[in-house]
């Protein structure tokens, strides 16, 4: 099936994962469109049978309502559900695998699912297999055949309607009120094992044992037969067999490259791809939005830099500089591919497994959704800066600047996509693309000319496409072109045959640079190379493409590539098989259970509360804004929650479940709250987030951290000041022991995919809260969900403990079974109008509950065995046209009215207003907060050898391939310069630093501000100046082999001053400048949404900043707008303080070419004529001063005087060591204000603002319409 079917298999597990920017109706028409054969069905066209095929789909599974909304904008998580599981029904493989299908939809709503994906798969002829979890015995029976793994062995195969009966007959009997289900699962626990007394026959008691009854039944004689009289009736294949089963040459070809198998021919898969990537981008408006932003911005800031500059030979530098600056800049922000490719490489592991296209066909489809756009970007910033710099006015120069502008791009494009491609982790596509722009940008010829490049190294300029196309820009702007002399040295009292222009290529006697001269002189370039490089740069970006296509072919994408081993202390990676509910590692399980016999603690009674304080709710309500409609959520909920009492909460999908508990445990929601959440009479919410506990659905860790790491570190941060160390440690092991994670302590969670059981998981991010001491109440969002019946059975006995211990609990959950419920003390079901439908006792297995709504519905014979179920399915019946409104009907009722008065009891008693006015907001200082998440942090980077190795590789490659290529440059005019364009390639290198913390800080922040800040762990400023000290430490390490790396090989240390203070001094300027591209990394993370817009956000502002450093335009050239900002560049501080530092007082000696040779006036020797004029610079020695002819005039004595032209001093040097310090100041600070500030306050206050103007526009007009009708 794997080699020839392998298009009719597809398993799907329980993500998102799709393309979130399209509308769901555009994501349904591409899975349809990549697998709907290229024929017509009954003389309908294939366009209008996949249009067809979705409406048919989205009708079933009721997608009508946001068929045309981008699914970003699908907030629930049963809705992703949907539209997931429609995304498979459109692809429509023969054979699918669900794993937890019916997750996160209420009992009702799974039953109607799956109802309808029988019907789906009935009519195109598709076999379905999944794995559930918590199923009513009513869902089991919709299935036709049922398996039972134990361990991985099968015990059983038949159908539905037989499993029970077949383990009734092995002499096991359900417990009292239990399902099929709970029935099957406890088989799994022998403790939870019933064995029916007056069974006579052999009872299984282990995996090998249930399988040998298996293998001895009937039904497995039943089941071979079935197999085998199958078989016989089938045993020709041949009309199934693909036209390509063949084994021709050109078949064996064809599947020797398409090593994923597809349906549809390859080029309407490539078509299909490009139609969505069109409509992604069309949609991903902050994105793409940035990236426009971007090219505009650098037009604007690069053309009006080098605002319309003068045709003489005083601007060459500068025009040279500008078209360097114009093909980096096109070239480097193609880097973005990297992160573009990453972002979707778990979306293309799903597409891989779902045979949906070829990889090589997402290549060619976004190439050529991507040629137009690029070619739109690149023409508004070609058109700024041609025009504001004032390049030729010519539309044949233009154009010639535009073509190699633009084949850059799509060449340096597709170098970056093979990276991404090719690169297993974000890292290491990290580590590469910051190495492989060092390379092109150094070997491009704009920084240093290739011919002063070592002869060891120089071969790698002609594998440099930049250094192509610089070189046909610099012949299209300067072959026929003169450009006047600006000045004229040494004395125009002479003739101007005694005269020179003081540029290279000049000629004495003539008063102008010829255009192509100066390019051969500096550069030795040829005007016969210009068309010769486009025909090279087409040649390198197709042999990229094609490279990129064939090999896309090859790769096997891993949905998740982050996830890691289990690892226990003192014993890095040590990788433990399977998990702890397969007995893994038994030797140590042993251990761990024999030192838990000696821990001699009533766990029940340390845990217990002290509290006697109820959490009371009082009219509340809950409003959003969705498509500027004020929508309700919640509206008028009264209720409490009692110490010692465990409390279940049901109601339909989208009831707003999870926006109630948030709501209570006052963590942050977007919308705004009407009415009150006090414990008693306390409304203090800094007290109330305190003793109310929140334990969210979608599960969210530190992955490298150790369950009891994870648990001590919120414990340290969380309890109370007055608690010691040691105590809180200890709670920490009792806590530890009463869930039932002794045994797991010593590994760490994990992450999606890898680590702990989803089981352990649960009880670890319950464990969080715990350590905690809520005091009050602990809420729990779903915490059962994904788990098998008798793990969610364990679970919630763990929390009737909590319950029992004293504490109140509110518990969520979808699927609960009567046994389940059991063992709760009340019941809240919420209809779907966000309303009470009933709040108060459950009953033995939920009998007061399935009475009260008997009452309001009717009998219904499934109500004693499926309570839940049942009431779920009275307010569905209320949705499909059923008079009885149970909103209303709960609060006529007397235990309504009842509840009402008993809450207002319970919030007349309170406890002192000094006490809760003297609640702090955070529990620890703002100094151990700090040092707790840093310590974490290390943590973090040590336990992630990927990251911590590729960074640290990159720093010594980077630094040894810049200090190579500029190995050590002698003291000529333009070696002098090769030295200060050494130190500038540092700065280069310091964007891949940048872009190197970035993905990890929003990492941690999305962490942060998903758990660990509602909360109330740490504060903020705490998180950015931990995070700052970690990565400041990190980067000073590696920068300082960096700097090593560099500095020795590049001759820096041979400059003139091979002194420790020189060389001590250079250090320590790296190390300030570390510490500023860490905070400025920091700084565009803090306000940045994701990490592809933080990565175009900081490639702007650096490009903004490096334009300014002196070296890229020089300062003298700067227009009077633009002054300010040379002043203002950080890169100039550190660039001055470097180059002042090693070339002060080094002396210049002119090569040939650098020699303006003269001929003095009659009766002049050399030293004579040029006198006047070195005194009067400053500058300048001749070489032979009593020659009467050819007088060797070099225009520099010493490198100050170079330096000089750039703005750069020596004398400057602590200066500039000062203010990058104060840069790095400023930027943290300014990380800590905007992420205090900005980012979070304006945007609560914005939603919260509008939603009030709504709501109180809403109640107004209701008013003068009851006055109407009065």
């Amino acid at each position: 099936m794997h080699s020839q079917y392998k298009t009719d298999l597809s398993y799907h597990d329980d993500d998102h994962l799709s393309f979130a920017t399209i509308s769901v109706r555009r994501l349904l028409e591409f899975v349809c469109a990549c697998r709907l054969p290229d024929v017509k069905h009954y003389d309908v066209s294939r366009e209008e049978t996949i249009k067809r095929i979705c409406e048919i789909i989205c009708d079933a599974f009721e997608l009508n309502s946001f068929y045309n909304r981008r699914i970003f904008k699908v907030i629930s998580g049963g809705e992703q559900k949907r539209i997931n599981i429609a995304e498979t029904m459109c692809a429509r493989p023969l054979f699918q695998c669900w794993d937890n299908t019916l997750r996160e939809f209420d009992s009702v709503t799974a039953a109607h699912i799956l109802s309808r994906i029988k019907i789906i798969s009935h009519v195109f002829g598709m076999t379905l297999t999944a794995v559930s979890n918590q199923l009513s015995d009513k869902i089991l029976r919709m299935f036709d055949m049922v398996t039972v793994l134990y361990e991985g062995e099968q015990i059983f195969y038949g159908p539905s309607s037989r499993v029970k009966d077949y383990f009734l007959g092995l002499g096991f009997i359900p417990q009292s009120h239990s399902t099929i289900g709970e029935f099957v699962t406890s088989l799994f626990y022998p403790e939870l094992r019933v064995v029916n007394k007056n069974h006579k026959g052999f009872i299984p008691s282990n995996p090998a044992e249930f399988r040998q009854c298996w293998l001895q039944s009937k039904d497995y004689a039943h089941l071979i037969s079935a197999i085998d009289q199958y078989t016989e009736h089938h045993s020709d294949v041949s009309a199934f067999h693909t036209k390509d089963s063949s084994n021709t040459p050109i078949v064996k070809w064809k599947r020797f490259f398409n090593r994923i198998p597809s349906v549809v021919p390859y080029r309407l898969q490539v078509w299909a791809f490009a139609k969505v990537t069109y409509f992604h981008y069309l949609h991903d408006y902050s994105f793409h939005l940035t990236f426009i932003f971007s090219y505009i911005f650098q037009g604007f800031m690069l053309g009006s830099i080098f605002y319309q500059i003068q045709d003489s030979s005083g601007t060459l530098y500068s025009r040279a500089s500008v078209l360097s600056a114009a093909i980096i800049f096109t070239a480097i922000q193609t880097m973005s591919e990297v992160d573009i490719i990453f972002m979707k490489k778990s979306l293309f592991a799903k597409h891989q497994i779902q045979c949906l296209y070829q990889p090589s066909a997402t290549l060619f489809g976004s190439t050529i959704v991507e040629f137009p756009l690029r070619l739109i970007f690149v023409g508004m910033f070609d058109i700024i800066v041609y025009f504001l710099v004032g390049f030729r006015v010519n539309a044949g120069a233009f154009f010639t600047f535009f073509l190699f502008t633009i084949l850059i791009t799509y060449c340096m494009a597709s170098i970056f996509r093979f990276v991404a491609l090719l690169s297993q982790s974000a890292e290491i596509a990290a580590f590469i693309g910051g190495l492989a722009a060092i390379y092109f940008i150094s070997f491009c010829g704009s920084v240093m000319p290739i011919s002063y490049i070592g002869w060891w190294f120089r071969w790698l300029s002609y594998a440099n496409p930049i250094q192509y196309g610089y070189e046909s820009v610099m012949l299209n702007e300067f072959k026929n072109r003169v450009f006047n002399c600006s000045a004229i040295i040494p004395n125009l009292r002479f003739s101007l045959l005694n005269n020179i222009c003081p540029s290279p290529s000049s000629v004495a006697g003539i008063p102008h640079i010829i255009g192509i001269t100066y390019l051969n002189t500096v550069f030795q370039y040829k005007s016969s190379f210009l068309w010769r490089n486009c025909g090279i740069i087409l040649g390198f970006s197709l042999f990229i493409l094609l490279l990129s296509l064939l090999i896309a072919n090859f790769i096997v994408y891993d949905k998740t590539p982050f996830a890691i081993p289990e690892f226990q202390m003192r014993k890095l990676y040590t990788t433990i098989q399977s998990s702890w509910a397969n007995n893994t590692n038994e030797e140590l399980l042993k251990q761990n259970k024999e030192q838990k016999i000696h821990r001699s603690m009533d766990v029940s009674t340390s845990l217990k509360t002290t509290d006697e304080l109820s959490l009371c709710w009082k009219n509340l309500s809950f409003f959003i804004l969705e498509g500027g409609v004020q929508k309700t959520v919640l509206k008028n909920l009264n209720g409490f929650i009692k110490p010692g009492q465990l409390m279940a909460l049901i109601g339909e999908n989208k009831s707003g479940k999870s926006v109630f508990l948030k709501t209570l445990s006052q963590r942050g929601v977007s919308g705004i709250v009407e009415g009150e959440v006090t414990l008693n009479g306390i409304k203090n919410p800094k007290y109330l987030r305190k003793r109310i506990g929140y334990v969210p659905n979608h599960l969210m860790f530190i992955p490298q951290y150790t369950v009891r790491e994870t648990l001590r570190l919120h414990a340290s941060l969380r309890q109370s000041g007055g608690v010691s160390m040691s105590e809180r440690y200890e709670y920490v092991d009792k806590v530890i022991d009463f869930l039932g994670l002794y045994d797991v302590a010593k590994f760490i969670v994990g992450d999606i995919g890898g680590g702990l059981s989803l089981y352990h998981k649960r009880l670890t991010v319950i464990g969080i809260e715990l350590v905690a001491r809520p005091g009050s109440a602990l809420l729990l969002d779903e915490p059962v969900s994904g788990l098998d019946s008798q793990s969610a059975w364990m679970l919630m006995a763990t929390l009737r403990k909590l319950a029992n211990a004293g504490l109140s609990i509110m518990c969520s959950t979808s699927q609960p079974s009567s046994r389940l419920l059991n063992l709760f003390h009340s019941i809240m079901v919420l209809d779907g109008y966000g309303r009470t439908a009933y709040l108060g006792d459950i009953g033995n297995y939920a009998q007061t509950v399935t009475k009260y709504f008997k009452k309001l519905h009717g009998n219904d014979e499934n109500s004693d065995k499926d309570p839940a179920d049942y009431a779920i399915r009275c307010l569905y019946y209320r949705n499909e046209g059923e008079e009885i409104d149970y909103g209303a009907a709960w609060e006529s009722t007397d235990a309504h009215k009842h509840l009402i008065s008993e809450l207002d009891h319970l919030r007349s008693s309170t406890i002192s207003d000094e006490e809760v006015r003297s609640e702090e907001e955070f529990l620890s200082s703002a100094s151990y907060q700090t040092f707790k998440i840093m310590k974490r942090n290390f943590t973090l980077y040590w336990r992630d050898p990927t990251l911590l190795i590729s960074r640290l590789l990159f720093n010594i490659l980077a630094g040894l391939l810049i200090g190579f290529a500029f190995y050590k440059q002698g003291n000529g005019v333009q070696r002098t310069q090769n030295k200060m364009f050494s130190a500038y390639m540092l700065t280069i290198a310091s964007t891949s630093f940048v872009n190197g913390l970035i993905p990890k800080f929003i990492y941690l922040r999305d962490v942060y501000e998903y758990q660990e800040e509602n909360s109330a762990t740490y504060s903020r400023p705490a998180f950015i100046f931990a995070f700052f000290i970690t990565e400041a430490v990190i980067n000073c390490s590696f920068g300082t082999l960096f700097f090593l790396c560099w500095y020795y090989p590049s001759g820096y240390y041979l400059s003139g001053h091979n002194t420790p203070f020189y060389g001590g001094y250079a250090w320590l300027i790296m190390m300030a400048f570390a510490l500023y591209y860490t905070t400025f990394g920091i700084g565009i993370a803090t306000i940045s949404p994701s990490v592809g817009t933080a990565s175009l956000l900081s490639g702007t502002a650096f490009v903004f900043v490096q334009y300014f450093n002196g070296m890229v335009q020089l300062p003298s050239q700067l227009i009077g707008f633009w002054k300010w900002m040379n002043a203002l560049s950080p890169y100039k501080y550190f660039l001055e303080g470097m180059t002042g530092n090693n070339l002060h007082n080094v002396p210049i000696v002119c090569e040939r070419g650098e020699l303006y040779m003269v001929d003095p006036p009659s009766g002049f020797t050399c030293g004579q004529y040029f006198m006047d004029y070195i005194n009067s610079s400053g500058a300048g020695a001749v070489y032979n001063p009593e020659a009467i002819t050819s007088c060797e005039f070099c225009p520099y004595t010493v490198a100050d005087e170079v330096l000089a032209n750039f703005g750069y001093s020596y004398h400057h040097r602590w200066r500039n060591f000062g203010i990058l310090i104060g840069y790095a100041a400023f930027n943290l600070g300014f990380a800590i204000l905007i992420y205090e500030i900005i980012r979070r306050l304006p945007i609560h206050i914005l939603l919260s603002t509008i939603l009030r103007k709504r709501v109180a526009r809403t109640r107004k007009k209701s008013k003068q319409l009851e006055k109407k009708e009065s």
